[in-house]
């Protein structure tokens, strides 16, 4: 293999795996195998085009090449013979040192159009389940399914039996699926205020049709939640963990007098900020088409907001929810758990923040 395609080949199995590894969720990421699997696929793509333009650069240009003069004539001077033989040496050395500026932008213009085109791949990590088999799972939860007016499997609930309960969905993190998330459930109905939790699904993730994507997201959760409000004049409240912040952000933005207030775990300013963060040699915020731009989405709301941020969050800083935090103006409240990781935070329901956030959530 030419030594470019094997530094092309290794750059692009970094990047492959180094976002597989980025914003996942805990006990998810024995999935970053699947998806090195699937780069193998795009890479033969990649190293067969890239052979073949050096091929034609590099080889194809030998052929073209003038052949260096035989004998010289008796009778040439030394300087004569000396200029005879530089110009050629001198044509050859421009095209092998074009040749190779060529073929080096050609694999970084290859690399950057991986990231771009496989960009999704790159973000969304969902787990597939039939629905039957997630049914029962839930059961033994004490979940029921959460449905559309089509009666389409969209999530699960849990059910207080109390009609004024405060409504809550979640939104999870870009990996596994909803049901994953029952701590959210246990953590809300351990608090002395009556909860209703819903687990809302992404479209593409466990038993539900379709392929993730921001637009897809944002539309299914908008979708979800009006149809909440719909039902009856509670407001509804919303958590997003990691990814999730940025859908809820959203649909605050779109709801802001029915949102009664937001809970965002791991939360972020906008997705190519912590893309930024890990891939500092690559123009993310221009070739990231998925943005969630929280900082934006907040400007437009003003309820009360908890931020509960992982201190050694090594996959998206800390410093990106502290930015989050201080850019929105209304109420707020802030913890941090300094020695917990993106996916060790303290979820167990006798958790004080737990009664914390309940309380702030609900004091209006």
């Amino acid at each position: 293999m030419p030594p470019f395609l094997g530094v092309f080949f290794f750059a692009s199995v970094y990047v492959k795996s180094q976002t597989a590894w980025l914003m996942m969720s805990g006990g998810n990421r024995w999935r970053l195998y699947v998806f090195i699997r699937r780069f193998y696929q795009f890479r033969a793509v990649y190293l067969a085009v890239l052979s073949g333009i050096f091929y034609k650069l590099s080889f194809g240009s030998l052929l073209l090449r003038p052949r260096r003069q035989g004998r010289h004539p008796q009778g040439l001077t030394t300087r004569c013979i000396r200029n005879v033989e530089q110009k050629p040496v001198r044509r050859e050395t421009v095209q092998r040192i074009s040749g190779q500026i060529a073929v080096s932008v050609l694999v970084v213009m290859g690399i950057l159009v991986m990231f771009a085109t496989l960009q999704r791949q790159l973000i969304y990590y969902p787990t597939v389940e039939s629905e039957a088999e997630l049914l029962r799972a839930a059961a033994g939860t004490g979940l029921l399914d959460w449905r559309d007016e089509n009666d389409q499997l969209i999530g699960w609930r849990s059910h207080s039996g109390n009609g004024d309960a405060n409504r809550i969905v979640v939104f999870h993190g870009n990996a596994g699926y909803a049901l994953h998330r029952e701590y959210y459930v246990t953590g809300f109905l351990a608090q002395k205020q009556d909860w209703d939790v819903y687990l809302f699904e992404y479209p593409g993730y466990g038993a539900r049709s379709g392929k993730p994507s921001e637009a897809g997201i944002k539309a299914a959760a908008a979708k979800a939640v009006k149809l909440l409000l719909g039902s009856d004049a509670r407001p509804v409240y919303l958590a997003g963990e990691s990814l999730g912040s940025g859908v809820a952000s959203h649909l605050a933005s779109l709801f802001p007098e029915q949102v009664g207030g937001m809970l965002l775990v791991t939360p972020f300013t906008s997705l190519p900020d912590v893309a930024a963060q890990h891939y500092k040699f690559l123009p993310v915020r221009t070739l990231l088409s998925e943005r969630y731009d929280s900082v934006a989405a907040l400007s437009h709301y003003h309820g009360p907001v908890a931020f509960l941020l992982a201190g050694s969050d090594d996959i998206v800083p800390p410093a990106l929810g502290l930015r989050l935090h201080d850019s929105y103006a209304g109420p707020k409240w802030l913890y941090i758990e300094a020695r917990a990781g993106h996916n060790s935070l303290t979820f167990y329901p006798q958790a004080d923040w737990w009664r914390e956030v309940s309380k702030f959530l609900t004091a209006r």
